[in-house]
C-alpha cells in the first residue's frame, strides 16, 4: 500500500519531479471550474427540509486510476501527488509474447486492441506478487472466468461458436473487440447532494460503456489502516457492497446510493475521498468489496487441461474506465 515513504526522492523520477504537496485550503471557484465541477451551495430545502450542498462532476475516461495512456490527470492530496497507474495495454500479436505492449503518450492510438497487463509500479508499491504470465496479454473479451462447478477459471467459448446447449457456457452476444478508441468514448456524470445531517445522495449516469459489461464503483481513499501512522492509497467499494452495475446493450448504466457521509468532507477518522472510479470487471466477477484479488491464489485451467494458481491484481481482471475527481486538483 502507498505510504509516505513510497514518495521520497528515490521515486521522484517516476513522477517527473512534480511536487506532491497539495494545498489544504478549500478549493477556490476557479479551481473547481478547472476540475469540471459545478458547485451549487443551495439554501433551499433538501430531503426533510434540510439545506444541501450540491456538486455536479463530469467523469473522465481513463486507462487506470488517475491515468490516460501513462499520463497523470489530477494532483492527489499529499503525499500521493501525481501518482497514477495504467491497467491496460496494447495486445501484442507476437507468438509467445509474455505481456501486452505498454500504453504511453506516444502509444495511444484509438485503433489499439486493449489487453490485460499489470503496472509494475503498482505491484511494487503495494508489494503484490506478479500474476502468472498466462493472464497477461489477453484481449479484454478473452479474460478467463469461472466456467465450471468446481470454481476453476478458464476461457469461455465465443458466443455462436458452439451448439446452443446449456453447456458449455459462453460469452454473451457482443464479440466485438474492445479498442482504445471505444474505451475512451465512455461518458459519465455524477451528482453529489450533501445534507445538513452529514449524509448524502449520489447519482451517476454512464453511456458508451462496454455493452452488457459488469462494472464496480470504487472510492479511492487517502486513509490510514489500523495500527498505521502513514497514509495509504486504498480502493474500496463505493456506497457499500454490492456496488455493481451492469451496462445495457447500448452501454448505458445508472448508479444511485444513499451515504452516511458527505464525499466532499473528511470522514470521522480523517480519511479523504480523492476519486470515485468506475472499473470494468472483464471476468464478470464481483471480487467483493475490493477491485482485485492481489494476494490470494485463484485456480485456472489452461487449454491443455492443466491447472495452475495465480493472483488477480488490477489489470488482469478489473480495469478503471471512468474517474470522477472529488478532492483533487488539476495538474499545473
Amino acid at each position: 500500500m502507498f505510504t509516505r515513504s513510497h514518495f521520497t526522492d528515490g521515486n521522484s523520477r517516476q513522477f517527473h519531479g512534480r511536487n506532491p504537496v497539495l494545498n489544504r485550503c478549500a478549493f477556490s471557484l476557479a479551481a473547481i471550474l478547472l476540475l469540471g465541477i459545478t458547485s451549487i451551495a443551495t439554501a433551499g430545502a433538501g430531503n426533510h427540509g434540510q439545506p444541501v450542498r450540491t456538486w455536479q462532476i463530469e467523469g473522465r475516461a481513463t486507462t487506470g486510476p488517475n491515468d490516460i495512456c501513462g499520463v497523470p490527470q489530477w494532483k492527489l492530496p499529499e503525499p500521493f501527488g501525481p501518482a497514477h497507474f495504467t491497467f491496460l495495454g496494447e495486445y501484442n500479436p507476437q507468438t509467445g509474447a509474455s505481456d501486452a505492449i505498454k500504453l504511453s503518450a506516444a502509444n495511444c492510438d484509438p485503433g489499439i486492441l486493449l489487453a490485460t497487463t499489470v503496472d509494475p509500479n503498482f505491484q511494487a508499491f503495494f508489494g503484490f506478487p506478479d500474476p502468472d504470465p498466462q493472464l497477461k496479454n489477453l484481449p479484454l473479451r478473452q479474460v478467463w472466468t469461472v466456467a465450471g462447478l468446481d470454481g476453476v477459471r478458464s476461457p469461455l467459448p465465443v458466443f455462436g461458436t458452439v451448439p446452443p446447449n446449456p453447456l458449455p457456457p459462453t460469452g454473451n452476444f457482443s464479440n466485438k473487440p474492445i479498442t482504445l478508441g471505444d474505451w475512451l468514448k465512455a461518458k459519465a456524470k455524477l451528482k453529489i447532494r450533501c445534507l445538513q445531517d452529514g449524509g448524502a445522495k449520489v447519482e451517476a449516469s454512464f453511456n458508451r460503456l462496454v455493452p452488457n459489461g459488469l462494472y464496480g464503483m470504487y472510492g479511492i481513499w487517502k486513509t490510514k489502516l489500523p495500527g498505521s501512522t502513514q497514509p495509504t492509497f486504498l480502493p474500496v467499494a463505493f456506497g457499500g457492497f454490492p456496488h455493481l452495475v451492469t451496462a445495457n446493450g447500448k452501454g448505458e448504466a445508472d448508479f444511485i446510493r444513499q451515504l452516511n457521509y458527505c464525499p466532499k468532507d473528511p470522514t470521522p477518522d480523517g480519511s479523504v475521498l480523492m476519486l470515485i472510479d468506475l472499473a470494468y470487471h472483464a471476468d464478470g466477477i464481483s471480487h467483493g468489496a475490493f477491485p482485485f484479488t492481489p494476494a490470494g491464489a485463484v485456480q485456472f485451467r489452461a487449454a491443455d487441461g492443466s491447472v495452475f494458481e495465480s493472483t488477480e491484481p488490477p489489470g488482469t481482471v478489473t480495469h478503471v474506465q471512468i474517474g470522477f475527481p472529488v478532492n483533487v486538483k488539476e495538474l499545473d
